[in-house]
């Protein structure tokens, strides 16, 4: 049966305890790693700040490959809890299916068939347990903005889909 690593568990505990109760049950299902939970300012700056520069008071997209994430400090669900009105504990988290695929940050339409494959099926149990638990959580592969997108990852130019990211919503 699979089970955390240290670093993982360490991760995971910055999280809300729904997420925390969500994951530990889904980690008995399928083998996936915590990338991340709660983003101190530092971290999440230093994401966003990827593919932008710092021009005239107004960060701008200068290579949209580069960019991991949409949201400024302290606006990403990484940075607190909303549900828990927290700000020590995040209502995100990040995870990859294990062993992690080295290219877990490409863009959907870079990713091998079964990398994705893998996700989908995470994402499948790990959405099947949080509605188990009355639990609202977002599958960033599944945000509602975008468009439906096929195993070869195909979709609307653009669009942002962030297949290792579950946020608990209100």
């Amino acid at each position: 049966m699979p089970s955390f690593s240290t670093q993982s568990l360490k991760k995971l505990k910055t999280c809300n305890p729904h997420i925390q109760k969500v994951m530990m049950e889904a980690i008995r299902i399928v083998d996936f790693t915590i990338v991340s939970g709660l983003r101190l300012k530092d971290e999440q700056m230093g994401l966003y700040e990827k593919g932008r520069l710092f021009v005239k008071g107004k960060y701008k997209i200068t290579d949209k490959s580069k960019i991991v994430t949409h949201t400024n400090f302290p606006d990403s669900r990484h940075n607190q809890s909303i549900i828990f009105d927290d700000f020590d504990m995040s209502d995100g988290i990040d995870i990859t299916p294990y062993p992690r695929p080295e290219n877990f940050w490409e863009k959907v339409e870079n990713l091998d068939e079964y990398i994705l494959r893998q996700f989908i099926f995470m994402s499948g149990v790990i959405m099947a347990i949080a509605n188990k638990h009355n639990i609202k959580l977002t599958w960033g592969g599944d945000w509602k903005s975008l468009q439906r997108w096929d195993f070869k990852g195909r979709k609307a130019a653009g669009e942002f889909i962030d297949l290792p990211h579950y946020q608990e919503d209100k």
